[in-house]
C-alpha cells in the first residue's frame, strides 16, 4: 500500500490503525449500551454511598447517549 506521496506504507501501521478504529467503534457501542441501560433501569446500577457526581444514573446515562463535542 502506497500514501499520498507514494512512499510505501507499513503493514503494521495500517493493521494498528484499522485496530484502533474497530476499538473505538466497539467501545462507542458498548457505551450506548451502557446509557439505554442507565436510562431504562435505574437499579441497574449500584451507585455508592460517597459516589463521585452527584447525579441521578438517568441523567448519568443520558451522558452517555449525548455524544462529545
Amino acid at each position: 500500500m502506497q500514501n499520498a506521496s507514494g512512499e510505501r506504507v507499513s503493514g503494521w501501521a495500517t493493521g494498528g490503525a484499522s485496530f484502533a478504529a474497530t476499538m473505538m467503534i466497539l467501545v462507542g457501542f458498548f457505551q450506548i449500551f451502557n446509557g439505554v441501560g442507565a436510562i431504562a433501569n435505574d437499579d441497574w446500577y449500584v451507585v455508592g454511598k460517597h459516589y463521585t457526581f452527584n447525579l441521578d444514573v438517568t441523567a448519568w446515562g443520558w451522558l452517555h447517549l449525548i455524544p462529545a463535542r
